[in-house]
């Protein structure tokens, strides 16, 4: 479970930060992967920073490159294994930094890290996600948990260590990646939908909490991409319901056959990167942001049609 620091009467702590310019000392490039000209290069004390969570594949790695590309920006590239973070090293304005959500010093180490290489944090864009295909009841209690720490707890200990840099900047912009799941409920994927579903209302919530210190906050809807995830959602039965058997024996080869059919007409990451670019650069930024044509349509017709006929629809023919 996540843990926060208390006084002797229980009250919780937050850490304040006076922000301080990135320090010029011999050791700075530690920080820092190796430039792109022979090492010489160095992050600009006047960029733009995203710190960007779950950057060693996906989404999180094609956002971290696509803004690394750009100039006056520079990026903290966080992920729970940091030998993953060799797709950075020809990009001096990367600096690529231990953090695992589950483990809430990571989270704190990682920002301090952030803020001492690069000065400030402007855009957060909280990324990683773990979901399964289990029916409710045959989910073990343990991975229902599982599914909330990351997918929300998670994403809470992240934004807890960076407010308080963007409250001492009076700015900053926080990206809470959902998916479509966090729109509509998906058979299956309970868990999933229920941790996607409270992270959505909560940054509706906090969103007009935040803007009284200049931050602002969108969720991601995510529709069709094309990464791993899908491949890496568990979908064995956890604890085996004899009552299920026959569902679940119609239901798995067909979510997997509708899920080939979906990652048929995805989009790569790269594009949704480009999107996401185009978001931190709106002036009046929405509280949802569908990156992709599918999700855009999906959350048009949700406002649209009857409850009864949408899930109709977004049963995708698995009721």
């Amino acid at each position: 479970m996540i843990r926060y620091q208390t006084d002797d009467e229980g009250v919780v702590s937050q850490p304040e930060y006076t922000l301080a310019k990135p320090s010029n000392g011999p050791n700075d490039r530690d920080h820092l992967t190796t430039a792109r000209n022979g090492g010489q290069g160095r992050m600009s004390r006047t960029s733009r920073t995203i710190l960007v969570t779950g950057s060693s594949g996906g989404l999180g790695r094609a956002v971290a490159e696509y803004f690394a590309g750009h100039d006056g920006w520079n990026v903290a590239a966080t992920m729970r294994d940091t030998a993953k973070g060799g797709v950075f090293s020809d990009m001096h304005n990367v600096g690529v930094f231990e953090l695992d959500v589950t483990r809430p010093e990571t989270v704190r180490a990682a920002v301090e890290e952030t803020v001492a290489t690069f000065g400030r944090v402007d855009v957060l864009f909280n990324n990683v996600g773990y979901g399964g295909l289990l029916a409710f009841e045959e989910t073990a209690d343990e991975s229902f948990r599982r599914a909330f720490e990351t997918n929300f707890f998670g994403h809470l200990e992240v934004m807890r260590a960076v407010l308080p840099v963007m409250r001492a900047q009076r700015s900053g912009f926080i990206i809470n990646v959902t998916s479509l799941a966090g729109l509509f409920g998906i058979p299956l994927q309970s868990a999933y939908c229920a941790s996607k579903f409270a992270m959505t209302g909560f940054t509706e919530t906090v969103k007009w909490e935040l803007a009284s210190q200049g931050i602002d906050a969108t969720v991601l809807e995510v529709g069709g991409m094309k990464t791993e995830f899908a491949a890496h959602m568990t979908n064995s039965r956890e604890v085996p319901i004899g009552d299920y058997d026959a569902y679940m024996r119609r239901m798995i080869p067909a979510i997997e056959a509708a899920t080939k059919k979906f990652q048929a007409n995805a989009v790569e990451p790269v594009e949704v990167a480009s999107s996401v670019y185009r978001l931190v650069h709106m002036k009046r930024k929405p509280f949802r942001y569908h990156p992709t044509r599918d999700g855009k349509i999906i959350g048009v017709l949700k406002r649209l049609l009857p409850d009864r006929v949408f899930r109709k629809f977004s049963a995708m023919g698995l009721d």
